[in-house]
């Protein structure tokens, strides 16, 4: 297949436009992810790609992934680090606190967060973002309770929640009123 599409992005004057255009609107990456009993039966691997296979998000992607869902993204690139956390001077040194913040300039994604060390994010550390204090090889790939858990009942998915409940009902109302500006001409 691999080959196929390199000829195929060759033949089209390597546009990535195109590529993209033809890979997202394919069968394949349009499939549900819900597996189906007579297609298991014939392969349990998935090697003729008849069902999409999930793929598990980093903390990182499930917090940018929020942000996007409550419409609170902020998409500008480059720039300063956003800091979610409080310097605290105390015996000449330095320590972190973190902090629950609010706004734009803290609606980043992800990979523009300032990490120090010692202070870890909740919702990041639950779905294995790796501890800045520490070298990592591998990020570490779990799946618990506590990562429900912390989706139920933590404050920034609470907010994002909120957001998201807002931007709803800011569509519906719109649709309504344009339903109704039909109605009553």
């Amino acid at each position: 297949m691999l080959d196929w599409l390199a000829g195929w992005f060759q033949q089209n004057n390597y546009s990535l436009k195109s590529l993209h255009r033809l890979i997202v609107t394919s069968m394949t990456y349009r499939q549900s992810a819900v597996s189906r009993p007579d297609a298991l039966g014939r392969d349990r691997d998935n090697r003729l790609l008849w069902r999409f296979a999930p793929k598990r998000l980093e903390g990182e992607a499930v917090r940018d992934s929020l942000l996007q869902a409550a419409g609170m993204l902020n998409t500008q690139q480059s720039g300063p680090s956003y800091e979610g956390v409080k310097e605290i001077h105390f015996n000449a040194g330095r320590y972190y606190h973190l902090i629950e913040v609010k706004g734009p300039k803290f609606d980043r994604r992800t990979i523009y967060r300032f990490s120090p060390r010692g202070e870890r994010d909740a919702i990041l550390d639950t779905f294995d973002c790796p501890d800045p204090s520490a070298t990592t090889p591998t990020r570490a790939v779990t799946t618990t309770p506590l990562q429900a858990l912390s989706l139920s009942n933590n404050v920034f998915v609470w907010r994002m929640a909120d957001g998201l409940a807002n931007r709803v009902q800011r569509r519906l109302a719109r649709r309504c009123l344009t339903k109704c500006g039909d109605l009553g001409s």
